[in-house]
């Protein structure tokens, strides 16, 4: 069950990776608070609107956290803890270095 689980898991972050590519470029460049804003909340969102149903089709009696920074303890149980765009300020200005983080 461990095996097919982080299988399946891979595969779901492996597509919430391919769709931020397509966001994704190193010409990108913000020049406001304005347009950062909503170009962070817009890969964030990609990226949930993805690997949320299928982390729930994978487990689906675990939680659901997407915020990496979180507010104290986790309630029992098995949990996704997702930072959707790890280093999403990197993505917005064209760096390379940012993840699909769960």
């Amino acid at each position: 069950m461990l095996a097919s689980t982080t299988t399946a898991t891979t595969a779901a972050v492996r597509r919430a990776g391919a769709r931020m590519l397509t966001r994704y470029s190193t010409e990108s460049r913000t020049s406001s608070l304005t347009e950062l804003l909503p170009a962070l909340q817009a890969n964030d969102a990609a990226v949930v609107d993805l690997l949320k149903p299928e982390l729930a089709e994978i487990r689906p009696s675990a939680g659901w956290l997407n915020d990496e920074h979180g507010s104290g303890p986790l309630p029992p149980g098995e949990w996704w803890l997702i930072d959707p765009v790890g280093g999403n300020l990197n993505a917005v200005h064209g760096m390379t270095d940012w993840n699909i983080g769960v």
